[in-house]
């Protein structure tokens, strides 16, 4: 029962991080095709379960992933079974996917010069820590 109490809550915590993407919670609520009382209940208590198909209308309002939210919402057997079907989906963010979808769509000569720059900015960065730790 703790496994549920701990799911509920990264459902609520997960639901949240998503309503504060929208400009109200109204259009939260219209986006995800539930009234808006059933989404504050889920939003402020986690009273409101989600089923199968506002999970997945989540995903699509969200970007995040389907499997992760069916496995926050406590559908894990669901989340297993869709990628059995159609394999793993991606852990990155909305966010992060767009970003990747802007980097694809640079010239080759732009991406390996941002590779390289990116790179050089971990590697600075790694010897930053370095230094930390001897001094430590």
């Amino acid at each position: 029962m703790q496994y549920l109490t701990a799911t509920l809550e990264d459902f609520k915590t997960l639901l949240n991080r998503v309503a504060d993407g929208f400009e109200t919670r109204e259009a939260f609520a219209k986006a995800l095709g539930i009234n808006s009382s059933r989404l504050s209940r889920a939003l402020n208590t986690g009273d409101f379960p989600f089923n199968v198909t506002n999970c997945l209308r989540l995903a699509k309002v969200s970007g995040e992933s389907a499997t992760e939210i069916l496995r926050a919402a406590g559908k894990a057997d669901v989340a297993a079974l869709i990628e059995e079907l159609y394999g793993k989906q991606s852990t990155l963010s909305a966010d992060e996917r767009q970003t990747v979808a802007f980097i694809r769509a640079l010239p080759r000569e732009a991406r390996e010069g941002l590779d390289g720059f990116i790179r050089g900015l971990a590697a600075h960065e790694d010897r930053k820590d370095q230094r930390r730790r001897k001094a430590g």
